[in-house]
């Protein structure tokens, strides 16, 4: 979206941080701009909605920052681990909302997009790696992105540790 609309306001937060937000507003009496923070963005990302099970405040905060920013022409992107319906504890009226949208089911990345997700992240942190680690590490950890870059966060963090480049031995110790 920047590279394509470099003008625009886009915010990226957690459920847990809009969460936060939303008390400290309410605690500090400043509930006023907490609404007008996140109803000034042309583009909003919040990551992890299912969190917001059986949270019927939030729910009900989400549900007019929701309607406000649609009514805008606003982009407004949702991340979750379950489709809007197998959400338990959702409100039926954020769950409409929700599934009026595009709905994608964003597969586990396949072995090739696992080794370009290794190779890029390494080439950022500039450590090197030979061809037969980087390719045990994209075929040993395949159920998650976010567990793929964990194991390479550490991988990186322990060559920085140690200043030099770590074994696939080392590496393989890492990785269980």
């Amino acid at each position: 979206l920047l590279e394509k609309y470099p003008g625009l306001n886009i915010y990226y937060t957690s459920s847990e941080k809009f969460l936060m937000d939303y008390v400290s507003a309410l605690q500090s009496n400043r509930i006023n701009q907490f609404k007008e923070k996140y109803r000034t963005y042309d583009a909003l990302i919040m990551d992890d909605i299912q969190f917001f099970s059986g949270k019927e405040k939030f729910q009900e905060e989400l549900f007019h920052l929701f309607n406000i920013l649609h009514d805008k022409n606003k982009q407004i992107i949702f991340s979750s681990d379950k489709h809007p319906n197998f959400i338990p504890g959702l409100e039926d009226r954020l769950r409409t909302r929700f599934s009026a949208g595009m709905i994608l089911d964003i597969k586990e990345p396949d072995y090739e997009s696992r080794m370009a997700i290794v190779k890029s992240k390494l080439k950022n942190s500039k450590i090197n790696l030979d061809d037969e680690t980087v390719e045990y590490i994209a075929s040993s950890i395949s159920d998650s992105i976010r567990e793929l870059e964990g194991s390479l966060n550490s991988i990186v963090e322990l060559a920085q540790l140690k200043g030099r480049e770590l074994s696939l031995l080392e590496i393989k110790s890492l990785i269980k």
